[in-house]
C-alpha cells in the first residue's frame, strides 16, 4: 500500500495534474480515481459497444446453462457470488447448469464452495478452452454472467454478447 502512494505522488500525480481531460471507461473507474484524486477532469466515455436488435435466445426447459468463460479468481471475479446465485436458480429452474470455462489453481476451492452449497452436481468445470472448442460450449448457454469486483475490459462478455448470448454482468465490468 505504502509502495503504491509513492508511485502514485512520484509518477501518475504529476501526469493527472497536467492532463486536460482524464477518460475513464466505467463508473468504477470513475469512482476509483474520484477516492484517490478528486478532479472535475474526468470524462466517462463508456465503451462503445451497441448489441443491436439481436433476437432474445429462447429458454430450453431443460437444462437451462448459465456460463462463465475466465480465469477463476474466486473473489475478483465474483465467483462466490455465481454459486450463490445459481443455488438461488435451482429453487425455481431445478434444471439449471452452471458451466466454468477457466481454470487457475483456485479451482480446487471453489469445486469445495459449489459443494459446501449443494450445487456441485449442477456445476461443470470444463477447465481453459481456446478457439471454436470455447465458443461451440459459449453457443450452447442460455445466459452468461459475469458477476466482477474488479475490471477492466471482460473479452469474455464481448464474446458471448457477439454470438447473440444475453449477458448479465455487473457495473464494475464497465459493460452495463
Amino acid at each position: 500500500r505504502r509502495r503504491k502512494k509513492i508511485y502514485f505522488r512520484r509518477y501518475e500525480h504529476s501526469l493527472l495534474e497536467n492532463a486536460r481531460t482524464i477518460h475513464c471507461l466505467g463508473k468504477s473507474e470513475v469512482d476509483g480515481l474520484q477516492a484517490i484524486y478528486p478532479n472535475n477532469k474526468t470524462r466517462l466515455i463508456p465503451y462503445g459497444f451497441d448489441g443491436g436488435n439481436t433476437p432474445a435466445t429462447p429458454i430450453a426447459p431443460i437444462p437451462y446453462i448459465v456460463g462463465f468463460c475466465g480465469r477463476i479468481d474466486i473473489y475478483t471475479k465474483g465467483l462466490d457470488l455465481l454459486l450463490s446465485a445459481v443455488s438461488l436458480l435451482k429453487s425455481h429452474i431445478p434444471a439449471a447448469e452452471l458451466w466454468i470455462i477457466g481454470d487457475s489453481a483456485e479451482r480446487p476451492e471453489l469445486e469445495k464452495s459449489a459443494f459446501r452449497l449443494g450445487v456441485s452436481a449442477s456445476v461443470r468445470f470444463f477447465g481453459s478452452r481456446f478457439g471454436e472448442e470455447k465458443l461451440d460450449l459459449l453457443r450452447q448457454c442460455h445466459v452468461f454472467a459475469h458477476p466482477s469486483r474488479n475490471e477492466g475490459l471482460p473479452t469474455a462478455v464481448l464474446e458471448a454478447a457477439s454470438l447473440g448470448i444475453p449477458c448479465v454482468v455487473t457495473e464494475a465490468t464497465n459493460l452495463g
